[in-house]
């Protein structure tokens, strides 16, 4: 017997109380439901070339020994995160995160030689995309020691994997997800796209 069918045969023998106690229960699982669940959608593209129109949105000045991925990250729902808190890593070194799309989003560290950086967003709204640009180095640890010059830097390669950890929150309740790539492999001076790994292609909701 269906919720509605029950309520309403409470409704007709007079248990009136009854059917309004289901009916406040159903809506209140509903609710629950809905509420206790924040996905995302994410992407993730590293191409063999630098997009400098998003590469200047996102105020990161291009060297050739960089290599650019592009992360996406969506809200599917229709409801705001908020404290949007984002950590992107990599086997390469990363030497800034920029956000192309314009949604306040802003680097903790700054332009530095580092394994992860951390961006802080105010909110992703309803319905929209994150974008950001991360861009990386392979460095040549023998010549780091001496100090950063352009000894430093292997030629522009992708790297194995990027990952990143995100903490918002859905109204009052707080969320966290954490996402790592695989490389795939891919022919010279192709797009490379990478993979959630253990997941199955290119966007995974959470």
């Amino acid at each position: 017997m269906s919720s509605v069918a029950l309520i309403a045969l409470c409704w007709k023998k007079g248990t009136r109380t009854e059917a309004v106690l289901i009916a406040v229960l159903l809506l209140v699982f509903f609710a629950l439901t809905l509420f206790s669940q924040a996905p995302i959608q994410a992407g993730i593209l590293t191409s063999p070339g630098p997009d400098f129109a998003g590469l200047q949105r996102a105020g990161i000045e291009w060297q050739n020994h960089y290599t650019e991925t592009v992360i996406e990250l969506a809200n599917p729902t229709s409801d705001s995160y908020s404290e949007f808190d984002i950590i992107v890593s990599s086997t390469d070194q990363i030497y800034e995160v920029g956000e192309v799309t314009k949604l306040g989003c802003v680097s903790i560290f700054g332009p530095s030689f580092r394994t992860a950086h951390r961006l802080h967003c105010p909110q992703l709204p309803a319905e929209a995309i994150i974008q950001l640009a991360v861009v990386t180095t392979a460095m040549n640890t023998a010549a780091v020691p001496r100090g950063i010059s352009e000894n430093s830097f292997l030629p522009a390669r992708p790297p194995e994997s990027i990952g990143f950890a995100l903490r918002y929150s859905r109204g009052k309740h707080p969320y966290q997800h954490i996402f790592q790539s695989c490389r795939t492999s891919c022919q010279a001076g192709a797009n490379l796209q990478h993979d959630i790994c253990g997941r199955s292609g290119r966007i995974y909701t959470v």
